[in-house]
């Protein structure tokens, strides 16, 4: 008789990479025309040195890093196996023929300025002229035009890095939340915005590969390098520090009152 190990030390070497937490996930939206002006003045508003405060993966995301931080909860899509029942003889079985996916919600808390919900109305616009009532093309061969695009959803490890990445290909949203105002309400606004797309993908990082870590890239350009230790935004002539440079590690134990190694 095979003798099954339930021993604690069997348990804890299964663990040892610990639960994974709900809490700890990020999000990368896309930029796109009409937004362009939301992710330069987000950049805008934040100086170098509150970048260098906040000293999280969250805070340290890409253009539409604020929209991450913002982001109150998500769903990791589901995908289900369609099937139909064959028999053959006294038999009976079901057969795959295809797989279906659903929708996936984002949450996310509002700000006095609303750019959440602006930022989620000009992606919507972009599906229907709302003044000719002309549809729009999905896709296009302009980068500029389309309005569906690939979204990336990760799960985090509790110093930041991520373990678990899903893609949305070619999402877009279809639903915008109402929201409720009323005087009795003394709490925060949020908005909840329904998406759907054609397909996922998922990506594991095996345990024997570096993981890999999310870096913020220049908000005020469209560079899409995320090699550069430090920018300048040019309405405050401030400059951002990478924190995973050892120039921006020191800065770090500076700001915390930490002596250095």
């Amino acid at each position: 008789m095979t003798q099954i190990d339930l021993s604690i030390e069997r348990f804890k070497s299964v663990m040892k990479q610990g639960f994974a937490r709900p809490n700890k996930f990020a999000i990368e939206l896309p930029s796109f025309g009409g937004a362009a002006e939301f992710i330069q003045q987000a950049a805008a508003d934040v100086s170098g040195e509150d970048l260098v405060n906040q000293a999280g993966d969250h805070a340290r995301m890409h253009t539409t890093g604020d929209l991450n931080l913002m982001c109150k909860s998500c769903t990791l899509p589901m995908r289900s196996m369609l099937t139909n029942d064959r028999r053959i003889g006294m038999k009976s079985e079901k057969v795959t023929y295809g797989y279906g996916v659903q929708d996936v919600n984002f949450s996310f808390y509002e700000t006095n300025d609303y750019r959440i919900r602006n930022y989620f109305e000009t992606w919507l616009d972009r599906q229907i002229d709302l003044n000719t009532n002309e549809i729009e093309f999905k896709k296009s061969s302009n980068p500029a035009k389309g309005y569906a695009h690939d979204v990336v959803m990760h799960q985090l490890d509790p110093r930041g890095r991520v373990i678990y990445s899903v893609k949305l290909i070619d999402a877009f949203p279809i639903a915008l939340s109402q929201v409720d105002l009323a005087n009795d309400n003394n709490g925060i606004v949020d908005i909840t915005i329904t998406m759907t797309y054609t397909n996922w993908t998922s990506k594991l990082t095996p345990e024997n590969q570096s993981f890999p870590k999310i870096v913020n890239s220049n908000p005020a350009t469209t560079a899409s390098s995320t090699n550069n230790t430090t920018w300048i935004n040019p309405d405050s002539k401030t400059a951002w520090i990478n924190p995973d440079t050892p120039d921006g590690q020191a800065r770090f134990r500076r700001l915390k009152g930490q002596k250095a190694k």
